[in-house]
């Protein structure tokens, strides 16, 4: 009895990997303008979540905190010592049209003893996002 043997011949396997490649170069670039809202998406939560922590220190160490910023990023500061330092997410950067300030301050009481304060990000997509500080509660809010 002659069993017959089972398998793909090299030629098949080529055709197939052709299709897969010729879907994927129509797929990819479908794609960067997904990440590129992920990342101005996780930058911005960052920044909100970040304002909050040094609102929250500046009313639990009943000192001013500082946030200073940087083209890179920002640093959390209470006392001038350096708390805690972040650098923007790959492909984001301030938004130049609404420039962003040099520094934010808490108060100890968590007011940011400024008027409102909107820091905005821009995807490399042109994407905007940003964070408002207001100034007469401190509260941190994100808006897109």
């Amino acid at each position: 009895m002659k069993q017959s043997e089972r398998g793909f011949t090299l030629l098949e396997l080529m055709l197939v990997i052709g299709i897969i490649a010729v879907i994927l170069a129509f797929a990819i670039p479908n794609f960067r303008p997904a990440l590129d809202d992920a990342r101005l998406e996780q930058a911005v939560q960052q920044l909100e979540a970040d304002l909050m922590y040094a609102r929250q220190l500046a009313r639990t160490e009943q000192t001013a905190s500082e946030v200073e910023f940087s083209s890179a990023g920002y640093e959390i500061k209470i006392n001038n010592s350096v708390i805690k330092t972040q650098t923007l997410a790959s492909g984001t950067q301030w938004d130049p049209v609404d420039p962003v300030p040099s520094s934010l301050s808490f108060n100890s009481d968590g007011s940011p003893g400024a008027n409102d304060v909107a820091i905005w990000l821009k995807a490399a997509d042109g994407t905007r996002a940003g964070v408002t500080v207001y100034g007469k509660t401190g509260r941190v809010e994100v808006v897109y």
